[in-house]
């Protein structure tokens, strides 16, 4: 399943809320690389 920013909400305590089924989500820790530059980090970032 590909996630957007409907289906995926992060916080500011790293963890995410993501879409699993059709009437709920779940809440889990975010992960990820400890580089900064890494292409996931462009991804986490608002141009709000």
């Amino acid at each position: 399943m590909k996630y957007d920013t409907w289906m995926m909400t992060l916080f500011d305590d790293d963890t995410i809320s993501l879409l699993s089924t059709v009437d709920d989500r779940i809440r889990c820790d975010l992960v990820l690389p400890d580089d900064e530059d890494g292409y996931q980090h462009q991804y986490l970032t608002s141009e709000e």
